[in-house]
C-alpha cells in the first residue's frame, strides 16, 4: 500500500522554448502517447538553482546550449500537479518517491541553428515548432493550454 498523503513533490523546470520567429518547440516523450505533448521540462538535481537545470535539461535533452539561450522571463506561478496513481506505483519502484511534480516555468528564447537540436532518443521521441494558435491543438494534458496561456500573459507575450 502506497503512503499517497506522506509522498512529496518533485522540483523542477519548464522550459517554453520560443525561437526567433515565436515558434515553440514542444515535444513528444517516449512515455507519451502520440498524440500528447508538452515543453521540455526536467527535475532540479540537489544544490543546483533552477537556472542551472534550465540549461542542464535543454542541454541534455535536446543538445541546446547555454549560449543559444536568452531568458525571456520567470513566471512568478509554480506549477503543481499529482501524477495518476500508476504513474507513481512505477516510479516507487523505480527508487523515486514523488507523488508529483512541482515546476518553475520559464519563457525562454533559442537563438541557435534549428538544425543542432538532437533529441536524446531515450526521453523524446519527437519535437516540433509551432505556432502559438497551434498550442490549443497539442496541449491536452490537465489545465496544461491554460496554465501556458497565464504564463505567456503574465510575461507579456
Amino acid at each position: 500500500m502506497i503512503d499517497y498523503e506522506n509522498l512529496g513533490y518533485r522540483e523542477g523546470i519548464i522550459a517554453m522554448v520560443m525561437d526567433t520567429d515565436d515558434n515553440f518547440l514542444i515535444v513528444n516523450l517516449v512515455d507519451y502517447k502520440e498524440r500528447e505533448w508538452n515543453f521540455p521540462a526536467g527535475g532540479r538535481e540537489e544544490n543546483e538553482t533552477y537556472e542551472e537545470t534550465l540549461f542542464r535539461e535543454l542541454n541534455e535533452e535536446l543538445s541546446i546550449k547555454k549560449e543559444e539561450i536568452e531568458i525571456l522571463g520567470k513566471s512568478s506561478f509554480r506549477l503543481k500537479y499529482d501524477f495518476p496513481y500508476e504513474v507513481i506505483k512505477r516510479n516507487i519502484e523505480r527508487g523515486r518517491n514523488f507523488r508529483g511534480q512541482i515546476k518553475e516555468q520559464y519563457l525562454v528564447r533559442y537563438v541557435g541553428k534549428k538544425e543542432t537540436i538532437i533529441p536524446q532518443e531515450s526521453e523524446i521521441r519527437s519535437y516540433k515548432w509551432i505556432k502559438r494558435e497551434e498550442l490549443k491543438n497539442h496541449l491536452h494534458f490537465n489545465n496544461q493550454l491554460s496554465n501556458t496561456l497565464k504564463v505567456l500573459e503574465e510575461l507579456n507575450f
